[in-house]
Protein backbone atom coordinates (compact mmCIF):
# COMPACT_ATOMS: atom_id res chain seq x y z
CA UNK A 1 0.00 0.00 0.00
CA UNK A 2 1.26 3.43 -0.93
CA UNK A 3 1.73 6.13 1.71
CA UNK A 4 -0.46 8.78 0.04
CA UNK A 5 -3.54 8.03 -2.05
CA UNK A 6 -7.18 8.73 -2.78
CA UNK A 7 -9.98 6.17 -2.50
CA UNK A 8 -12.64 5.69 -5.17
CA UNK A 9 -16.38 5.21 -4.65
CA UNK A 10 -16.45 1.47 -5.31
CA UNK A 11 -14.07 0.63 -2.46
CA UNK A 12 -16.15 2.64 0.01
CA UNK A 13 -19.40 1.20 -1.29
CA UNK A 14 -18.24 -2.42 -1.00
CA UNK A 15 -17.39 -1.73 2.64
CA UNK A 16 -21.06 -1.10 3.44
CA UNK A 17 -22.59 -3.63 1.03
CA UNK A 18 -23.16 -6.62 3.30
CA UNK A 19 -24.16 -8.84 0.35
CA UNK A 20 -20.99 -8.16 -1.59
CA UNK A 21 -18.34 -10.84 -1.70
CA UNK A 22 -15.87 -7.94 -1.70
CA UNK A 23 -17.04 -6.40 1.57
CA UNK A 24 -14.39 -7.95 3.81
CA UNK A 25 -11.55 -6.99 1.46
CA UNK A 26 -12.86 -3.44 1.29
CA UNK A 27 -13.16 -3.23 5.08
CA UNK A 28 -9.65 -4.66 5.49
CA UNK A 29 -8.31 -2.12 3.00
CA UNK A 30 -9.95 0.80 4.82
CA UNK A 31 -8.54 -0.45 8.11
CA UNK A 32 -5.00 -0.52 6.66
CA UNK A 33 -5.54 2.90 5.07
CA UNK A 34 -5.92 4.46 8.51
CA UNK A 35 -2.15 4.44 8.96
CA UNK A 36 -1.53 6.29 5.70
CA UNK A 37 -2.27 9.66 4.14
CA UNK A 38 -5.64 8.57 2.72
CA UNK A 39 -8.11 10.93 1.08
CA UNK A 40 -11.66 10.48 -0.08
CA UNK A 41 -12.92 12.83 -2.79
CA UNK A 42 -16.18 14.42 -1.66
CA UNK A 43 -17.72 13.29 -4.94
CA UNK A 44 -16.87 9.64 -4.10
CA UNK A 45 -18.41 9.90 -0.66
CA UNK A 46 -21.60 11.48 -2.03
CA UNK A 47 -21.81 8.91 -4.82
CA UNK A 48 -21.45 6.08 -2.32
CA UNK A 49 -24.27 7.46 -0.23
CA UNK A 50 -26.51 7.90 -3.27
CA UNK A 51 -25.85 4.35 -4.49
CA UNK A 52 -26.68 2.95 -1.09
CA UNK A 53 -30.10 4.62 -1.09
CA UNK A 54 -31.15 2.32 -3.94
CA UNK A 55 -29.95 -0.96 -2.45
CA UNK A 56 -32.15 -3.18 -0.33
CA UNK A 57 -29.24 -4.97 1.30
CA UNK A 58 -28.00 -1.90 3.16
CA UNK A 59 -29.87 -1.35 6.39
CA UNK A 60 -31.86 1.82 6.79
CA UNK A 61 -29.63 4.56 8.10
CA UNK A 62 -26.53 2.39 7.76
CA UNK A 63 -25.12 4.25 4.79
CA UNK A 64 -25.75 7.60 6.41
CA UNK A 65 -23.95 6.52 9.58
CA UNK A 66 -21.04 5.12 7.58
CA UNK A 67 -20.67 8.26 5.45
CA UNK A 68 -20.83 10.48 8.53
CA UNK A 69 -18.24 8.33 10.30
CA UNK A 70 -15.82 8.63 7.36
CA UNK A 71 -16.53 12.34 7.02
CA UNK A 72 -15.53 12.94 10.64
CA UNK A 73 -12.74 10.36 10.84
CA UNK A 74 -9.36 12.10 11.32
CA UNK A 75 -7.63 9.26 9.46
CA UNK A 76 -9.40 10.13 6.19
CA UNK A 77 -9.08 13.54 4.59
CA UNK A 78 -12.12 14.59 2.56
CA UNK A 79 -10.95 16.47 -0.52
CA UNK A 80 -13.04 18.71 -2.74
CA UNK A 81 -12.62 20.56 -6.01
CA UNK A 82 -13.41 23.75 -7.84
CA UNK A 83 -14.47 24.91 -11.31
CA UNK A 84 -11.06 24.07 -12.77
CA UNK A 85 -11.64 20.39 -11.94
CA UNK A 86 -15.01 20.53 -13.67
CA UNK A 87 -13.48 22.16 -16.74
CA UNK A 88 -10.72 19.53 -16.86
CA UNK A 89 -13.30 16.74 -16.62
CA UNK A 90 -15.65 17.87 -19.37
CA UNK A 91 -15.05 15.90 -22.53
CA UNK A 92 -13.51 12.93 -20.71
CA UNK A 93 -12.83 9.90 -22.95
CA UNK A 94 -13.98 7.56 -20.19
CA UNK A 95 -16.56 8.06 -17.47
CA UNK A 96 -17.12 11.72 -16.61
CA UNK A 97 -17.65 11.01 -12.89
CA UNK A 98 -14.41 9.04 -12.62
CA UNK A 99 -12.62 11.86 -14.42
CA UNK A 100 -14.04 14.30 -11.86
CA UNK A 101 -12.73 12.11 -9.03
CA UNK A 102 -9.34 11.78 -10.74
CA UNK A 103 -9.02 15.53 -11.30
CA UNK A 104 -10.04 16.21 -7.68
CA UNK A 105 -7.27 13.88 -6.52
CA UNK A 106 -4.71 15.59 -8.74
CA UNK A 107 -5.78 19.07 -7.67
CA UNK A 108 -5.15 17.99 -4.07
CA UNK A 109 -1.73 16.43 -4.89
CA UNK A 110 -2.83 12.78 -4.81
CA UNK A 111 -1.30 10.86 -7.71
CA UNK A 112 -2.49 7.39 -6.69
CA UNK A 113 -6.07 6.17 -6.42
CA UNK A 114 -7.30 2.85 -5.09
CA UNK A 115 -10.22 1.66 -7.20
CA UNK A 116 -11.69 -1.48 -8.68
CA UNK A 117 -12.07 0.05 -12.14
CA UNK A 118 -8.44 0.88 -12.86
CA UNK A 119 -8.93 1.33 -16.62
CA UNK A 120 -11.09 4.44 -16.08
CA UNK A 121 -8.21 6.49 -14.72
CA UNK A 122 -5.57 7.92 -17.05
CA UNK A 123 -3.64 10.61 -15.20
CA UNK A 124 -3.14 8.92 -11.84
CA UNK A 125 -1.79 5.54 -10.93
CA UNK A 126 -4.87 3.36 -10.34
CA UNK A 127 -4.47 0.28 -8.13
CA UNK A 128 -7.08 -2.37 -7.38
CA UNK A 129 -6.82 -3.29 -3.69
CA UNK A 130 -9.48 -6.00 -4.07
CA UNK A 131 -7.55 -8.02 -6.61
CA UNK A 132 -6.05 -11.29 -5.40
CA UNK A 133 -2.33 -11.04 -4.78
CA UNK A 134 -0.28 -13.24 -7.07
Amino acid sequence: MRDKFAIDTNIIFYAIDKDSEKQQKALDFLKKARNKEAAIPLRALAECYNLSLHRNNIESGGAEKFVHSLKHDPDFKIISSDKKVLNNSIGAKNDFWDKLIEQTALQNDYEVIYTENTSDFEEVEAINPLKEKE
